[in-house]
């Protein structure tokens, strides 16, 4: 019998979050929405050895499946927020879309363009993303314009 989506994650739950640093792989809750390559990579790495590597297609999506953690308690001092490291060889003007959602709904989102070389830090608190944050949120989705490429990732905190 296959583990439920909560056990599964016990590996990343972290006092913080939800927290990925991908020493030990790619985790189950982390897909994508076609056959688009994802490994993991000691190329770049910003926390650690290794990162999660996206080689993606045009339209694709990197999908996330797990409780987001987001409570409407929010402090306005130390808002809930979504953070990560991205990595690009290859600028260019496009943009990805962070969307966050529950069932088919998406709820909140922000954009981000590649158009950087190396390490970009991103930390976006969720009341300054487009749409509203709920409790209950059961993914993210980060997906591509009609583009290819690969882009790394590292230290995604939820």
């Amino acid at each position: 019998m296959q583990p439920d989506i909560n056990e599964r994650l016990i590996d990343n739950l972290e006092p913080g979050g939800y927290m990925y640093f991908f020493e030990k792989g790619v985790p189950e809750t982390i897909t994508t929405t076609d056959d688009s390559a994802l490994f993991i990579t000691n190329e770049h790495s910003r926390d650690g050895t290794q990162s999660l590597a996206w080689s993606f297609k045009p339209y694709a999506g990197l999908i996330f499946s797990q409780d987001i953690g987001f409570l409407d308690s929010d402090d306005p001092i130390t808002p809930f927020t979504f953070l990560t490291w991205i990595y690009c060889s290859e600028p260019n003007n496009e943009e990805i879309t962070f969307n966050f959602g529950r069932e088919e709904s998406v709820n909140c989102s922000f954009n981000i363009k590649l158009n950087f070389v190396g390490w970009r830090g991103i930390a976006v608190p969720f009341r300054d993303m487009e749409g509203k944050a709920v409790e209950g949120m059961q993914y993210l989705t980060i997906s591509v314009p009609d583009i290819t490429g690969t882009i790394l990732f590292d230290q995604v905190i939820m």
